[in-house]
């Protein structure tokens, strides 16, 4: 038995023979947070992917913090 977020799961259901269901109480939200080291604060390299990145977060429904 694992844990797996429920579209990873469920897309290696094709691949594999996975049962996938609910699990029978409530997880915490899990808190993801970068760091970077503060003399690439502007760097255009560390900007585009930071970017990238925020917008990944939106686009799976969550709401980067900053």
């Amino acid at each position: 038995m694992t844990v797996l977020p429920r579209s990873f799961a469920l897309a290696r259901t094709r691949e594999q023979e996975l049962v996938v269901r609910t699990l029978p109480f409530a997880l915490p939200a899990i808190r993801m947070e970068l760091a970077w080291h503060p003399g690439h604060e502007r760097d255009p390299k560390h900007l585009w992917f930071r970017g990238i990145l925020r917008d990944a977060v939106r686009a799976a429904g969550l709401q980067p913090s900053r």
